[in-house]
């Protein structure tokens, strides 16, 4: 096996090259571990309001995030990529909902989303 312009392509034969799925998964999911460790350190960190009143305000972002990741994960409603953890995640009913906000005045309205 030869190596073909991408660590993602295996080379069988003088034009023969196959994307080599099991590569890829690995490095996504090695890729995927590695970015929400970084977050989940992040938002540890900044979820610290808890115990301290002045803390910055835009740690409530993370507990916010926390909780609707958890109920997610908690109903099933959550789809591929999971789990949902430190990332935008997809769920079931996203096509209505996406509808749904292109149909709100505030939205349509906004010049920067």
């Amino acid at each position: 096996m030869m190596m073909h312009g991408t660590k993602y392509y295996v080379t069988r034969g003088q034009n023969d090259a196959v994307f080599n799925d099991e590569a890829y998964e690995a490095d996504r999911l090695r890729l995927d571990a590695e970015a929400r460790k970084s977050m989940a350190e992040k938002s540890s960190k900044e979820v610290q309001i808890e115990d301290d009143p002045n803390s910055n305000p835009n740690a409530w972002k993370w507990v916010i995030r926390k909780r609707v990741w958890d109920l997610m994960e908690a109903h099933n409603i959550a789809q591929f990529p999971r789990p949902v953890h430190h990332r935008i995640p997809n769920f079931i009913g996203a096509p209505l909902a996406a509808k749904k906000l292109s149909e709100l005045e505030v939205f349509n309205k906004a010049k920067c989303v």
